[in-house]
């Protein structure tokens, strides 16, 4: 891929990420940016470049096991001064997800500096 070319193509994901802030969480247009991102990275700097492995180690959600941990130790702690939770309790990712979204935008910016300096 052409330098100019890549720089075109990655200067509208940072945007879209900040828009997906405001959409359901990996929902299907998340899924879609996300594939747009990868697959633009892998063309720019091929499948094991650097950039791409930094972009994949952004988590945009909890891992399900802490999820559960943290609620059942806070479904006991509150049992023991008579508290119940709804089964239904869940801990809210929203925000996380929100972070993660500028996090990746701001990785793609460094990147468009990075290949505009080239």
């Amino acid at each position: 891929m052409e330098l100019h070319e890549a720089v075109t193509h990655l200067e509208r994901l940072p945007h879209e990420a900040y828009v997906l802030q405001s959409k359901p969480r990996l929902g299907n247009d998340f899924r879609q940016w996300h594939g747009a991102v990868m697959e633009t990275l892998r063309q720019i700097d091929g499948q094991d470049s650097r950039e791409r492995r930094d972009f994949e180690q952004i988590s945009f959600e909890f891992p399900p096991e802490i999820l559960q941990g943290g609620a059942e130790r806070l479904r006991s702690e509150l049992q023991q001064h008579g508290i119940d939770l709804p089964e239904s309790f869940t801990i809210p990712q929203d925000e996380y997800y929100q972070k993660s979204l500028r996090e990746a935008a701001e990785l793609l910016f460094s990147l468009i500096s990075i290949l505009r300096a080239r």
